[in-house]
């Protein structure tokens, strides 16, 4: 039987199948130079309840909450991919059962499957070697109040960040 607690370790197990792949995309973008006027890097996550698909964008910021762009041979370059479309929860045996699952616990379920996800990916930043200064760094689903800093392991809420 589906419950929240066995959702949520079949979540952790799905997204260990990523970790390799995920700390070595980590440690090129982290060891990237960035442009001086960039102050922090947001990784912002995007999940798919109806594909199970995760995918995970790298933003660089001022402290005035500005995407600042890169001009790298004569293109633009704004959000770099981290990953993209990964499955983050197996295809259900009973697709019927599991929706039913899902509406029946939706907002507990949304909430435990995003901080499920951002702590996993926490433990892989928190494993990267970088060479590079450390920029403040924080994790976050795309449109949410908080993000978790990456650096201090603590959440904020994400207005907090900015100098306005």
């Amino acid at each position: 039987m589906l419950t929240i607690q066995t959702y949520l370790q079949d979540i952790q197990q799905q997204l260990t199948k990523h970790e390799e792949f995920l700390k070595a995309t980590l440690e090129t973008k982290l060891n990237t130079q960035y442009p001086p006027q960039v102050d922090q890097l947001e990784f912002t996550f995007s999940a798919d309840p109806t594909t199970q698909e995760l995918t995970i964008m790298l933003f660089q910021y001022n402290n005035n909450a500005n995407e600042i762009f890169e001009n790298l041979n004569g293109d633009i370059q704004g959000a770099q991919e981290i990953l993209e479309d990964v499955t983050y929860y197996p295809t259900p045996q009973d697709e019927d059962a599991f929706q039913q699952f899902y509406e029946e616990n939706d907002y507990e379920l949304e909430q435990k499957e995003q901080q499920t996800i951002i702590n996993w990916f926490a433990k892989i930043y928190n494993q990267t070697q970088t060479t590079q200064p450390n920029l403040p760094a924080y994790a976050t689903f795309q449109d949410a109040q908080e993000s978790y800093d990456l650096t201090n392991k603590k959440w904020i809420e994400t207005d907090n960040r900015w100098q306005y």
